[in-house]
């Protein structure tokens, strides 16, 4: 068995995942990635839904792939870290049982986010958090609530 132990790092990004393995010394030494495209509804215009069973099928591969091609063994793996896209969202019902999923890119909510900028409450959102209205939580809830509103109640 080597002696050296490696950090297995998983990033689930916006149009693909990867598994990278580094070395004690930081110094990557194996890389493997798989791309994936959302799936859009053109009923909602915006929408991007994010498969998170194909998903997790290609990170699986990935972290097989560049395990083998550095010749690493589970047992030589120190520690994992994961990165993810930022304002992605999975969504769960009271079992825990995965109902619903996004990625970042998702803008299905542009009326919801124009109606919380008329009431006053994009601005303080966007100060804390920077980022579009129309691609984080607050909106796509609201976006949910009225569009699939048996889905919210189960959330």
């Amino acid at each position: 068995m080597k002696k050296n132990k490696y950090i297995l790092t998983i990033d689930v990004g916006t149009g693909s995942g990867k598994a990278i393995l580094f070395n004690e010394k930081g110094k990557q030494v194996s890389v493997s990635q798989r791309e994936w495209l959302p799936d859009t509804l053109p009923e909602y215009p915006g929408s991007q839904n994010f498969n998170t069973d194909e998903a997790w099928r290609l990170i699986m591969e990935c972290i097989q792939e560049a395990m083998s091609g550095a010749d690493v063994k589970k047992s030589e793996i120190a520690g994992v870290t994961a990165t993810s896209m930022r304002e992605g969202m999975v969504l769960y019902d009271k079992q825990k049982k995965e109902i619903w999923a996004c990625p970042n890119a998702d803008a299905r909510a542009t009326k919801e986010a124009e109606d919380m900028v008329a009431s006053g409450l994009g601005e303080p959102i966007y100060k804390t958090g920077g980022d579009w209205l129309n691609i984080i939580s607050p909106a796509r809830f609201r976006w949910i609530k009225s569009h699939l509103p048996d889905l919210y109640d189960r959330i």
